[in-house]
């Protein structure tokens, strides 16, 4: 197991363990932990990701975390509607130049459209990428 997975990792499947009634009673026994040990690992990262929403993706110093950049586009969204896509793009520019990123990325008319519930995770996978993007070019000579 130690060849495998990290101890930190396995620290957290051990912890998570005792709050899942079904994989936890499976992994009691040492065979059945090493079954079951990636489900709980993967269930007990998931768990850390909902429960602390700003540690998805990376930080970074020049970007916004993920709830403030959607709130930014949000806010551009009520103010500008789906035809105010270059104003929206001005305001968001003077915030952050990822924030223009993003909108390439995704289409205005894409987050005018599809309320932010139903595509929260995916968009803030592609914030994380846009933000590691930056930093790598930042670390670049």
């Amino acid at each position: 197991m130690l060849e495998r997975h990290p101890r930190d990792r396995l620290f957290d499947a051990l912890a998570y363990m005792v709050s899942d009634e079904i994989l936890g009673s499976r992994a009691l026994t040492m065979g059945g932990f090493a079954n079951v040990a990636d489900q709980l690992i993967a269930r007990a990262y998931a768990r850390r990701l909902r429960t602390e929403p700003n540690r998805i993706g990376p930080r970074s110093a020049n970007a916004p975390a993920w709830e403030e950049a959607k709130q930014a586009l949000q806010r551009a969204i009520q103010r500008h509607g789906r035809d105010g896509r270059r104003q929206a793009l001005d305001e968001l520019a003077a915030q952050s130049p990822l924030l223009v990123r993003f909108v390439e990325r995704v289409t205005w008319g894409s987050l005018c459209e599809q309320p932010f519930q139903y595509v929260d995770r995916r968009y803030a996978e592609l914030w994380g990428e846009l933000v590691e993007q930056a930093n790598q070019s930042a670390e670049e000579p």
